[in-house]
């Protein structure tokens, strides 16, 4: 069962994850019947399940996207972290880098 399941495109099994996270969500909702200490479980459930959600429909148009701009936003994410100002400088010479290196077609 777990082979087939990983057979699957990558897009099939993102959105069969986010409904299981989100039917974890309805379900740890009605099974607490309003219970406070199940709150977190459902937030977590909820937002993963919907981020995945959301990640799925859009993936055909995330596929597009180049490679250096996936390697690029982890390094921004960082430099944020750590130094909020430097984003002045990052976010700009990021799109320049895209701009300046565009995606090369396959022949």
């Amino acid at each position: 069962m777990i082979n087939k399941f990983f057979n699957l495109p990558i897009k099939t099994r993102l959105g069969i994850v986010a409904g299981i996270l989100l039917l974890g969500a309805v379900i740890t909702y009605t099974a607490s019947s309003f219970n406070v200490p199940h709150a977190k479980p459902v937030a977590v459930f909820l937002r993963l399940g919907m981020t995945l959600g959301a990640i799925w429909l859009a993936w055909d148009h995330l596929v597009s996207i180049p490679k250096t701009f996936w390697v690029m936003i982890p390094i921004v994410l960082i430099v944020a972290a750590f130094r909020p100002y430097y984003l002045f400088v990052a976010i700009p010479a990021m799109f320049l880098i895209m701009l300046l290196f565009p995606k090369r077609k396959k022949r």
